[in-house]
């Protein structure tokens, strides 16, 4: 069985008791809980501290690259417990603002952004995806951090932010690979729990423009100007107005629009499937970001969906994996110029 690995500095700690690792498609930063619970004859103190740099292993593959964000220490009259929790290098993005000279930057593309924003926390940038466009003017929010600030640009480019096993700021979208296992009831998944809603759901997404008057935009000239994404899934009057974070174009709002109404979908159709063990038949780790095939008649599913979340968890029940699957159409918005389509794919409240 695969060992957890806690690697800090030249040493490496094993023997955990209780694991819970997850990374998410959704979330710029992993968190990871791993705790250890010793007799007091047995005990050593853990010289393990707040802040300290530390990698993540499972067996011989490093599955994260960040820091040791808290430790819970905690005894009673039989044992003594250690609990540690650690996230990605890409907390500091989370959590810290950002400082520039005067708050504005102009022509600039979303990777050069990312890198500029992450370079002084030494994360680096990595793109699997088309970025889309220069920004013409982007204005520091105060306080702002640097998530806060790439993730408003993200939505104008149909682009998702997350972090890889390196401890990188990856810039990506929803994945077109599949995986050859699927999940499937009576097979192989142990349990079930799914969320169809119609929350946060609309039938169309209107998004307007916002004046820019320093870029020669006068209010008259912008305030007309809107974008109407449909979901024709939705089939109540529920209109949701938005307001584009940059100087308006067809293109821009468009993409907004997409971003708001596949996301909406991902928020409202989902489901956690529990699978036994770490890894897949083939031998790797369950993976984040990929595309599989789901048949549970319980939850009226007998299709395609996508790997959201991952969450590796192992306690005195053993170890199992947590999937989270999302409607690919959830994390896909189409990188080039297109005219949007109205449908979801699929996709039904029933």
């Amino acid at each position: 069985m695969d060992k957890v690995t806690l690697s800090i500095g030249n040493r490496q700690w094993q023997g955990w008791q209780s694991v819970n690792i997850t990374r998410s498609l959704g979330a710029v930063t992993g968190e990871y809980r791993i705790s250890l619970t010793q007799k007091w004859r047995d005990a050593e103190r853990l010289p393990i501290k707040e802040g300290m740099a530390v990698k993540v292993i499972i067996g011989n593959e490093v599955l994260a690259t960040g820091y040791v964000a808290e430790r819970l220490p905690s005894y009673d009259g039989k044992s003594i417990n250690y609990e540690i929790t650690c996230r990605d290098k890409t907390k500091d993005l989370v959590e810290s603002s950002v400082l520039h000279a005067s708050g504005e930057w102009k022509d600039i593309n979303l990777q050069a952004m990312a890198k500029e924003i992450c370079a002084p926390y030494g994360i680096g940038v990595v793109v699997e995806t088309d970025i889309g466009a220069a920004f013409t003017t982007i204005r520091l929010e105060q306080g702002e951090s640097g998530f806060e600030l790439l993730e408003r640009l993200s939505r104008q480019r149909g682009v998702l932010l997350t972090s890889d096993a390196n401890g990188n700021l990856v810039l990506t979208r929803g994945s077109k690979s599949k995986l050859a296992t699927r999940l499937e009831l009576g097979k192989n998944i142990l349990a079930a729990r799914g969320r169809f809603s119609e929350d946060s759901r609309f039938n169309q997404y209107i998004v307007k423009g916002v004046a820019d008057a320093l870029d020669g935009w006068e209010p008259s000239q912008v305030s007309g100007n809107q974008v109407v994404i449909k979901d024709n899934l939705v089939q109540r009057y529920r209109p949701k107005i938005i307001i584009t974070e940059e100087v308006f174009t067809a293109e821009g709002a468009s993409r907004r629009g997409q971003w708001q109404r596949q996301r909406a979908i991902g928020q409202s159709f989902s489901s956690e499937i529990t699978v036994q063990g770490w890894r897949m038949p083939d031998g790797q780790l369950w993976p984040l970001n990929r595309r599989v095939d789901v048949v549970c008649p319980i939850q009226e599913l007998n299709h395609e969906m996508l790997i959201s979340t991952v969450t590796f968890i192992e306690d005195d029940n053993g170890r199992v994996t947590v999937l989270n699957v999302v409607p690919p159409e959830a994390m896909d918005i189409p990188p080039e110029k297109a005219k949007p389509k109205d449908d979801t794919g699929w996709l039904s409240l029933g």
